[in-house]
């Protein structure tokens, strides 16, 4: 009965560390995808929303704001032509954007590739007290 005990653990601990490396690859894989779809391109805004309002990102700020993100995880935030620096990080799909002038965060949306029209959406929450929505410069160009 104890050979099977000592037999057993050690299968165990075996299975249970391939199951852990398993979940953490799955993870750093999901994380690395939208790592690369953030960092492919500059992102624009395009609407805006607060309670009561939803308008054109260039008719509340002058132009469109744009984001622009660094694997090192450093991006540029360029609202009404100016410059902010900060940091992003991600938990999950979840992304939160910090530095002097901005603080917030925001949710993205991969987008369904198997659907023609079905693009990656980025969500910002407080930019100015406001929501604002952001698609790829290249997906809102192509249209």
């Amino acid at each position: 009965m104890k050979t099977i005990h000592l037999v057993s653990i050690p299968i165990l601990i075996l299975v249970l560390g391939a199951i852990a490396i398993f979940v953490i690859c799955e993870g750093s894989a999901e994380t690395k995808k939208i790592t690369d779809l953030l960092t492919s391109g500059l992102w624009l805004s395009t609407s805006i929303e607060m309670p009561g309002l939803s308008s054109s990102a260039r008719k509340v700020f002058g132009s469109d704001i744009k984001l622009s993100f660094q694997k090192n995880g450093k991006c540029n935030v360029n609202i009404s032509g100016k410059n902010y620096s900060a940091k992003w990080k991600l938990k999950g799909n979840e992304i939160y954007i910090r530095g002097k002038k901005i603080n917030t965060k925001g949710d993205l949306n991969l987008g369904n590739p198997s659907v023609e029209d079905d693009i990656p959406i980025l969500k910002i929450h407080n930019i100015h007290d406001y929501f604002v929505i952001f698609y790829r410069e290249k997906d809102v160009l192509s249209d």
